[in-house]
């Protein structure tokens, strides 16, 4: 297990409060990815699938509602990660918590 934490820094700040907010969560649920306990990696996982989910949605909207110049490409690399989400979560169900391990910081650096 690792012990690697994952913190909010404010230069995370976009300055849109919901987005803040949310990326906030996302650190907080990384976090819980990189210090799960074997029992809680999987329960973890689903908790970040979740929020990923709804929070690239509504980031996604957003980034259309607004004209966002990079927004197709931003929403590739959320359609990337979700899919890599999902992947290693079968992964998990089927015993290699390891990949969940290193999804978790991959994760990190991506963001």
């Amino acid at each position: 297990m690792t012990t690697t934490a994952f913190e909010w820094d404010d230069r995370y700040l976009v300055g849109l409060h919901d987005i803040d907010t949310a990326h906030r969560e996302f650190t907080l649920l990384v976090d819980a990815l990189l210090v799960a306990a074997d029992d809680a990696l999987l329960p973890a996982l689903d908790a970040f699938a979740r929020h990923a989910e709804e929070h690239f949605g509504t980031e996604e909207q957003l980034m259309e509602r607004y004209a966002f110049p990079a927004r197709e490409c931003h929403a590739e690399e959320h359609a990337k990660v979700l899919a890599s989400v999902h992947e290693v979560r079968a992964l998990a169900a089927e015993g290699d918590l390891q990949t969940a391990r290193e999804l978790a910081q991959a994760l990190a650096d991506w963001f």
